[in-house]
């Protein structure tokens, strides 16, 4: 096996963990020969949570402490947050910061602040839908 070989092995590799984590995407042509791979971009993740959470840009400045522009920024990948404001993010609408920087493809919920009778009708609505 040749040098050229192994590297496009190691790179099949390590694109198939990124798939499997969920930081890439693959799309193809109509024929299905050509494979593109797109890397999960932070501030599509942090525009599609902000938008789940049906808060305009202002209006989410204001609650973590900055300004609109701010947000903007970040939603359009020209300025990243800093782990200050992925904190306060990530506490406001109960995620992991990892979730937030595309790390981790899976929500997480909190549900600790919860009363025993509101977990139990969330746990059997889980088992609705295993």
């Amino acid at each position: 096996m040749n040098d050229e070989t192994i590297n496009q092995k190691k790179i099949i590799k390590a694109r198939q963990e990124q798939l499997k984590r969920g930081d890439i995407t693959v799309s193809g042509d109509s024929k299905g020969s050509k494979v593109l791979y797109t890397e999960i971009n932070i501030g599509d993740r942090l525009r599609d949570i902000r938008k789940d959470n049906k808060f305009t840009q202002a209006e989410l400045g204001e609650l973590i402490g900055t300004s609109r522009a701010t947000i903007n920024s970040w939603e359009m990948g020209i300025a990243l947050p800093s782990t200050q404001f992925l904190i306060r993010l990530a506490r406001l609408y109960r995620v992991s910061t990892d979730y937030l920087l595309g790390l981790e493809t899976s929500e997480l919920v909190d549900i600790t602040h919860l009363k025993a009778a509101d977990k139990e009708i969330i746990y059997g609505l889980l088992k609705r839908f295993e």
